[in-house]
Parts: structure tokens; C-alpha cells; sequence
């Protein structure tokens, strides 16, 4: 995959999600917001949906649980990360059971920040694609 991944950032609150977008932007992640889940439905209803979307866990119409049901109903194959203030085991379990392919929590480490929003954007591109893929079709 070349070129920008577009992410979109779901938070009302600052923290810890407009940090998350500084180090995003940082390593050339092309980034847009939405507050709610009713902006989140516009955005993901578009001809091309952000490839990755990153949700905070409680939104002022919604949760994290919304985002997933909206993800699913994008006009094209999107990856839901649900971003905790915490660590939280049984809560990453119900995430992932849920239908986000990721959870991560403060403090962002860069290089697995990368690799997490990489593997998350390759995972939509395939579904979007109907294939598995290769390392050759799908290197960054």
C-alpha cells in the first residue's frame, strides 16, 4: 500500500485521543475528527471511507459499539480501533469480540502505533480488495 492512510479520529473528549492524532500526523497518517456517531455515519457512508477508524469509548450519542455497527455498514470495509485510557484485559477481549480489530490505551508508543494503524488499513484494504494478500500485493 502507498501513499496516505486516512484515518478518522471519533472523540468529544481531548484526551487521550487528540495526542493520538498529534503522533499519527507525525508519521505522515492523513487524519480527520468526527465528534459523534452521527458525524462518524456521515463520514463512513462516503464513496471512500477512511481506510482506519480510531473511537474513543463513550461518545455523546453512542459508544464504542456503535462505531463497530456503523464501520459495518460503510460503504467500504473500514478497521475499528477502540482507544481506552487504560490497559483492561476483559475489556480488550469484548472489543475484539466485538468486531474492532484492535484496542490500545496510552501511552502511545510510535513504532507500535505505526504497526497497529498499518496492519489495521492493510486489513480493510484486503476485505475492500476480496483477497487475503500477499507481502508482495500489500507492502507498505
Amino acid at each position: 500500500m502507498q501513499g496516505e492512510i486516512a484515518v478518522l479520529l471519533v472523540y468529544e473528549q481531548t484526551e487521550p485521543l487528540a495526542a493520538l492524532r498529534l503522533l499519527l500526523e507525525s508519521q505522515s497518517f492523513k487524519t480527520s475528527r468526527s465528534r459523534n456517531c452521527q458525524e462518524t455515519s456521515q463520514e463512513l457512508q462516503q464513496p471512500d471511507p477512511p481506510l482506519v477508524v480510531f473511537t474513543d469509548t463513550t461518545l455523546p450519542d453512542g459508544t464504542w459499539r456503535e462505531v463497530v455497527a456503523l464501520a459495518a455498514q460503510a460503504t467500504a470495509p473500514v478497521s475499528v480501533i477502540v482507544v481506552g485510557r487504560l490497559v483492561d484485559v476483559p475489556f480488550y477481549i469484548e472489543v475484539i469480540e466485538s468486531g474492532a480489530v484492535d484496542f490500545v490505551a496510552p501511552p502511545f508508543a510510535p513504532f507500535d502505533l505505526n504497526h497497529v494503524t498499518r496492519c489495521a488499513a492493510q486489513n480493510a484494504l484486503e476485505r475492500r480488495q476480496g483477497t487475503t494478500g500477499t507481502k508482495e500485493e500489500t507492502a507498505f
